[in-house]
């Protein structure tokens, strides 16, 4: 295993309750091709955490589509934090404020950390990238904060992804981000992923000069926040990406390239066919 290479993001469930139009991880591929339902049986999904404790990463994000649609969500961050590794959950949060926070509530003691994806405070904009319930209702500020103040009750660490676009590249966060303090905030820039967010690509995108000034409008916002700037694919690579079939993906050629099943050929030959791929890549 690369010896720099200790986490994993796992993108465990395809479905997504969100329509993000910018998305490059829809894997409509997968659920095309070999993963009709979306997902791996409950069963292999923990086969599979097991598989990456035993070669020795120590982090693993569960990310999607959106990952607390799944239902065995809390036993399998429970069991990952039984094998030690650090748990991470990304997701767009919507169903954390459901039914009075109870999925919340189900792994406050066992999630280390939530990176809550916000790329807009205005409820319109959200409406045109698609970020919201079924293009319609999406979360206002008022219940992100409310969401981002029951997470750090909680003593479970915050951050913030925004990916930047054509809809949401004049906004300002910066006086947000100041007041809910995250650890880090992941600014992305919108990319085109073949086979993933193709028929949005005009729509969406935005000129290099345009997402520069986004970030140079919010910049030094409070010196203990660490701001992570992605501008391109293959830039800040110290993590392995994990398709919902379990196989190890990289993105960095504008399109998805597939190892073979983590869980069909082992770890540590998937690894290798993944470190081949990022040579040819690089």
């Amino acid at each position: 295993m690369h010896n720099k290479i200790k986490s994993v993001n796992f993108h465990l469930w395809q479905p997504c309750n969100f329509r993000c139009k910018f998305c490059f991880d829809t894997f409509q591929d997968v659920k095309s091709t070999l993963l009709p339902k979306g997902h791996l049986s409950k069963e292999k999904a923990f086969e599979l955490i097991n598989a990456i404790s035993q070669a020795g990463f120590k982090r693993i994000s569960f990310c999607g589509g959106e990952p607390t649609l799944c239902p065995w969500l809390p036993e399998l961050i429970a069991y990952s934090k039984s094998l030690r590794l650090y748990t991470n959950l990304i997701t767009n949060g919507y169903r954390l404020i459901e039914d009075n926070y109870s999925l919340l509530n189900k792994i406050e003691n066992q999630i280390d950390c939530i990176t809550l994806s916000i790329d807009s405070l205005n409820p319109e904009t959200n409406n045109k990238i698609g970020r919201s319930l079924i293009g319609k209702y999406p979360l206002t500020e008022m219940q992100y904060r409310e969401l981002i103040l029951g997470i750090k009750s909680r003593n479970i660490l915050l951050r913030i992804n925004t990916v930047v676009c054509k809809y949401n590249y004049q906004e300002n966060f910066s006086e947000f981000v100041a007041d809910i303090m995250p650890s880090r905030w992941k600014i992305m820039k919108a990319i085109s992923m073949q086979g993933q967010n193709d028929e949005f690509v005009d729509e969406f995108s935005l000129a290099d000069e345009e997402f520069k000034n986004f970030v140079s409008n919010n910049e030094g916002i409070h010196d203990s926040i660490e701001i992570a700037v992605r501008s391109n694919v293959t830039e800040n690579k110290n993590y392995y990406l994990i398709d919902p079939a379990g196989r190890f993906f990289d993105d960095a050629l504008g399109k998805h390239i597939y190892t073979n099943s983590i869980l069909e050929v082992g770890i540590l030959q998937a690894v290798k066919e993944i470190e081949l791929i990022y040579q040819n890549s690089g």
